[in-house]
């Protein structure tokens, strides 16, 4: 029996870096390659030419299906196949396609279109459903300006045609962050389904993907409007009503209206029980509003549903590794140590390329073993390594734990047997900073002058690098063109510090080069100019300090306790409450293990009569760290009588009183060495300090 022949067809335009690629995935797969050009001005006619397209060149009319029913009207096979150019189709299509073809009853079939999002071909990616493959009949067109349709065609003609689910897969790149087409053709798309909308005046199909347009444009609440626009003219069995109530509720909670989520979801719930993604956003809302036993139960549940990509518009791993990794995060912050470890560990396992469970788990590993060289070889014996990629990998977690000069040596290893990425060199450089070898990266730094996502914080750490590797080195040094690109705060704060710091001027500060600044500008001694400029400031107050905080923060991360010292007098130019601005430094101090300082910030805040929990708390932390046991068992009492809903409170306060219990046990035990008794109450509490953490 002779194979039937597959036509691929296509609409185009300005494909030349997607092109390629999609027609390479398919060449020894179809018979024929139908393109119909929309208006390419690159080298797309080109490129279609050499892999042997017939090119129809078709003027762009604003209609999807008009134009893919030109290629439809050319095609010879007895099978479309069709691609967008950004799209390819998978190695296991490849191989499963040509057995499709030979079923006299099936019409047509639906595959795994699988989205990537994230900025490279990792984990994050969205699945959904489409007829991509039927039969090549006369009577099947596509219908619909935009998101044009062939499924309502084939019901129509053949109200009894098969149309079978299978598990091929197309990529499709167009969803990932860079792609410089992407936000022109949403635009485009928005136009298209306005003037759809301005005449069919209600259309919740229409609506429905409006909302996805604006959502895509990052415009969340317009896209909520829509989405709840399209709920409401929803009628029931149509078939994306369930992604429709998932993209509601990821709006709601993409604008932080948690308990919104959560009612809407449990409303809605009892229609789509299987739905994993319900489950998982609903367990997202519980951990933000900190009820992690609830959100435990849901993605528990999302492990037994598993993954719903056959079923559902899914994103991929809810039901899988992401559940894994936010169970992790629950039981994190229910203190449970252990259960979160296992958790983030399980995460990695399934999808090795989703690396986000790594940091916590660091972290937690850290206070676990307090010793870097056992946090490592844990890392190092749990997962394989020892790939460039995965040694950069180790570096980057150095970094975090701010052991930069073990990240100089992982880096190292990948240098040793080539060049380093881009990324590499500017980790690298970061790690010189951190280890105390200003001038070499200083000297990394300077080289890096084209502009990337990193460039604010390149240029800040820049900054520092001056400063610190000369404290009477300005920022004026610095290339002029690269200061431009800071973000106007940022700048303001840098300026100021430089005369703190560099030119020790006295009055410097914000205020000092606003007024400079002016002066530069022409404006000399007009007073009113300066008023405005120091007006913007008292307009703006958190705006600056959280800047002020930002850029402060950086400095204690590259252990410049003597340039924080001094920029923190910044603060003295901003109206803002005593006890915050200690207590904000006392964080600092605290969160970079400069506990002295950080005493007496938290200390300097309880002067001025205002009375924070988590200032005795961290209080009780420094003195529990330094032994002073009676007084840590006072300072956590102090936080939990003030507020007596946080578990880590009275974890605190429970491992406090155990270590006091454990210090006279072990004198007794010194009296008593025999006292199999004593010795038991001993290991008991050794367990439970263990839990504890």
């Amino acid at each position: 029996m002779e194979q039937p022949k597959i036509s691929l067809c296509m609409i185009v335009k300005n494909e030349e870096k997607n092109l390629p690629r999609c027609l390479k995935s398919v060449q020894n797969i179809v018979d024929e390659i139908i393109i119909v050009d929309t208006g390419s001005t690159d080298s797309t006619l080109q490129i279609a030419d050499e892999y042997g397209a017939q090119v129809t060149v078709y003027p762009w009319k604003n209609n999807f299906s008009q134009a893919r029913n030109i290629g439809l009207g050319l095609a010879r096979g007895e099978w479309i196949l069709y691609l967008d150019a950004d799209e390819e189709l998978s190695l296991q299509a490849q191989k499963a396609i040509g057995k499709l073809l030979n079923s006299p009853e099936i019409e047509g079939y639906i595959v795994e279109v699988v989205n990537y999002t994230g900025k490279s071909v990792d984990s994050s990616r969205l699945v959904h459903q489409n007829c991509r493959l039927f039969r090549n009949r006369k009577e099947y067109r596509f219908i619909g300006k935009i998101h044009e349709q062939i499924l309502p065609a084939i019901l129509k003609n053949h109200s009894n045609a098969q149309i079978l689910k299978t598990d091929l897969q197309i990529y499709h790149y167009g969803y990932m962050e860079g792609d410089d087409n992407r936000i022109s053709k949403v635009q485009r798309n928005i136009n298209i389904l306005k003037n759809e909308l301005s005449v069919l005046k209600e259309n919740s199909f229409l609506e429905y993907h409006l909302g996805i347009a604006y959502y895509e444009l990052g415009e969340t609440r317009l896209a909520l409007e829509w989405l709840k626009k399209s709920f409401q003219h929803l009628n029931q069995g149509y078939a994306f009503g369930p992604t429709l109530v998932r993209n509601i509720a990821l709006c709601l909670y993409d604008l932080a209206e948690y308990r919104e989520t959560i009612s809407f979801i449990e409303r809605e719930i009892k229609n789509h029980p299987d739905y994993t993604d319900l489950h998982y956003l609903s367990g997202l809302c519980f951990i933000k509003l900190k009820n992690y036993s609830r959100a435990i139960k849901d993605f528990q549940k999302c492990l037994l549903l598993g993954e719903v990509s056959s079923k559902y518009t899914t994103t991929f791993g809810t039901g899988t590794y992401l559940a894994y990794y936010s169970l992790g995060r629950a039981y994190h912050g229910l203190c449970d140590t252990e259960k979160a470890i296992k958790n983030y560990v399980e995460a990695i396992h399934i999808e090795p390329s989703f690396t986000e469970p790594l940091y916590p788990l660091v972290k937690l590993l850290k206070k676990k073993y307090q010793n870097i060289n056992l946090v490592l070889s844990h890392i190092e014996t749990e997962f394989d390594f020892a790939t460039d990629y995965g040694l950069g990998l180790m570096a980057d977690l150095c970094g975090i734990l701010r052991e930069d000069q073990l990240a100089l040596s992982y880096l190292d290893r990948i240098k040793a047997s080539g060049e380093l990425s881009r990324d590499l060199k500017i980790l690298y450089a970061k790690s010189l900073l951190g280890s105390g070898r200003y001038n070499a990266a200083y000297d990394y730094f300077n080289n890096f002058t084209v502009q990337t996502e990193q460039m604010q914080g390149l240029i800040l750490e820049l900054c520092l690098a001056t400063w610190l590797k000369n404290p009477r080195e300005s920022i004026q040094k610095i290339n002029v063109n690269l200061l431009e690109l800071l973000d106007v705060n940022v700048k303001n704060v840098l300026y100021s510090i430089d005369q703190l710091w560099a030119l020790d001027k006295e009055q410097s500060g914000i205020k000092k080069f606003l007024k400079d600044k002016a002066q530069q500008l022409g404006f000399g001694g007009k007073e009113n100019i300066y008023i405005q400029l120091t007006k913007q400031i008292s307009t703006n107050q958190e705006e600056y300090a959280d800047t002020v905080l930002y850029v402060l923060e950086k400095c204690l991360r590259y252990r410049g306790i003597e340039l924080f010292k001094k920029s923190s007098r910044l603060f003295l130019e901003l109206n803002i409450d005593q006890w915050k601005l200690h207590f904000f430094l006392g964080e600092l101090y605290y969160k970079y293990e400069y506990y002295n300082e950080a005493s007496d910030e938290f200390l300097k805040s309880l002067e001025f009569g205002v009375h924070n929990e988590r200032v005795y708390h961290y209080l009780g932390e420094i003195c529990e760290q330094r032994g002073l046991l009676s007084e840590a068992e006072n300072l956590y009492c102090h936080a939990l009588n003030m507020n007596d809903h946080v578990l880590e409170y009275h974890l605190s306060a429970i491992r406090v009183a155990l270590k006091r219990t454990r210090r006279v046990i072990k004198q007794i035990i010194k009296i008593m060495p025999r006292s199999k008794d004593i010795n038991n109450e001993l290991k008991v509490i050794d367990y439970c300090l263990q839990k504890l953490g």
